[in-house]
């Protein structure tokens, strides 16, 4: 009775606590080495505060609830994970250093600021990336990146390889992330500034870098 039908998750925040229990017990009883992501949640572009109702306000929720045995959801995460997607209906990539903060907030109320932040989705969605003309695929692939590994994210996952938000039918969009992530790859990424012509400053490895 706690969970509706749909695309999404709608049940309480404490039905979600004893189902991140149950997956954690369950997965760490045969690998102990595994690193358990919270469930991610997403609509977290804008200033935060608690009971907002926006994602951050259901990450603080669901770090609060009850696991009905004396321990509440953020005892049954190793990392925080959430989706990157602006829902103002313009792709506002800008807005993903906010989202970072929001997290960074919502953690440290659980004692959770030294724990990772996993970007588990993002993508452009409104309008999609493949009607983007190839430079402005280049340009949004490189800032997203760029504005989420400079706010601290230690991982970003792209939705998807195989539909239009990705790459499988744009070669030349997938030669561009391999090519831009092997860059990236093993670098260290010192300043990140979003400009207001829209473009984004980045330090790697020293090297100065705008997109």
């Amino acid at each position: 009775g706690d969970v509706a039908q749909g695309n999404y998750f709608s049940g309480t925040p404490q039905a979600l606590a004893r189902m991140a229990k149950a997956i954690f017990q369950a997965i760490k009883g045969v690998d102990a080495s595994a690193l358990i992501l919270s469930p991610a949640t997403t609509g977290l572009e804008y200033p935060w505060v608690s009971g907002d109702a926006s994602g951050t306000d259901y990450l603080d929720r669901f770090m609060g609830a009850s696991d009905g045995a004396g321990g509440t959801g953020r005892d049954w995460i190793d990392a925080i994970a959430f989706h990157a997607y602006s829902h103002n209906g313009y792709n506002d990539l800008y807005s993903i250093p906010q989202m970072v903060a929001n997290v960074r907030a919502c953690m440290a109320l659980h004692g959770l600021s030294d724990r990772q932040i996993w970007i588990t989705e993002t993508s452009a969605i409104t309008p999609a990336l493949n009607t983007f003309v190839p430079q402005r695929q280049q340009e949004f692939i490189a800032r997203t990146l760029l504005l989420a590994l400079g706010s601290g994210v230690a991982r970003v996952i792209w939705y998807a390889w195989d539909d239009p938000l990705g790459f499988a039918r744009q070669p030349g969009v997938g030669s561009y992330w391999n090519d831009f992530t092997g860059m990236l790859a093993g670098s260290t990424i010192s300043v990140v500034n979003s400009l207001k012509n829209q473009r984004v400053a980045a330090v790697i490895d020293g090297k100065r870098y705008l997109v």
